[in-house]
């Protein structure tokens, strides 16, 4: 719209820049991209609840293999963990509140390939204190064997209970012991479906550069997580929607 002289009633600009500022919802939706199939990608969501609010870990493993992904690999996931989550690992560390749900597995090698869900009773936390608030996490690390933002990953860890924390505001060094040994699990339980553990990185176009300059068009890539760790013991947040975290 436009105000000619800075005076009067606004007047329709006719440019494409005033049509779209004055449709701008239906220019959006014009621009949205759309899905972009990531070669040999999967992605494996961990499905957990906090007093029955959703919550999500979204996880990616490189899957070489051609042809379609086994239909029981959720299951198999699935039971992986519950079998990890014995009430010495990182299941103690977990408020009675939080529940461990379910996996799903996407094939992101295109798009007409639906999320695979497993089946099983929730496995609940069995600490009796209350759970933190549900943006408070542990934060482990993805490493691989390349250096750069892009060839690292995180995975942030929820519903612990508030009795994990010690008097200088960390989590007492079991709790990290425990979180490490939980994600290797998870790494180990999909390294035995045909998809390890990964991290997938985007393709970029050419980009400005700080301070100036254009950096070159990155390539997709999809590399392995070779460690992973606790850097420090401090709890994070996760800075998102508190209604569908995804972590």
């Amino acid at each position: 719209m436009s105000h000619p002289g800075g005076r009067g009633l606004a007047q329709p600009d006719p440019s494409p820049r005033g049509q779209c500022f004055a449709n701008r919802i239906l220019c959006n939706l014009a621009v949205m991209p759309g899905f972009v199939p990531s070669p040999e990608t999967v992605r494996v969501n961990l499905h957990w609840s906090i007093h029955g609010r959703p919550q999500l870990n979204v996880l990616h493993g490189h899957f070489a293999t051609v042809g379609p992904v086994n239909p029981a690999s959720a299951q198999n996931i699935r039971n992986a963990i519950a079998t990890a989550l014995s009430p010495t690992s990182w299941l103690r560390n977990l408020s009675a509140t939080t529940t461990f749900d379910q996996v799903g597995v996407v094939d992101l090698r295109n798009s007409s390939v639906p999320e695979v869900l497993s089946t099983g009773t929730p496995i609940p936390g069995i600490d009796t204190f209350n759970a933190m608030p549900d943006q408070v996490a542990f934060v482990v690390t993805l490493r691989t064997n390349m250096t750069g933002r892009s060839h690292r990953g995180r995975v942030y860890l929820l519903g612990m209970a508030t009795d994990i924390m010690t008097t200088d505001g960390q989590v007492q060094p079991a709790v990290a012991t425990d979180a490490v040994a939980f994600v290797n699990a998870v790494k180990a339980a999909m390294a035995g479906e045909g998809m390890p553990l990964a991290i997938r990185s985007p393709a970029l176009p050419a980009r400005p550069s700080k301070p100036g300059g254009t950096l070159d068009p990155k390539p997709f890539e999809i590399t392995e997580v070779s460690l992973v760790e606790a850097r420090d013991h401090f709890p994070d947040t996760n800075r998102r929607r508190t209604d569908r975290l995804r972590r």
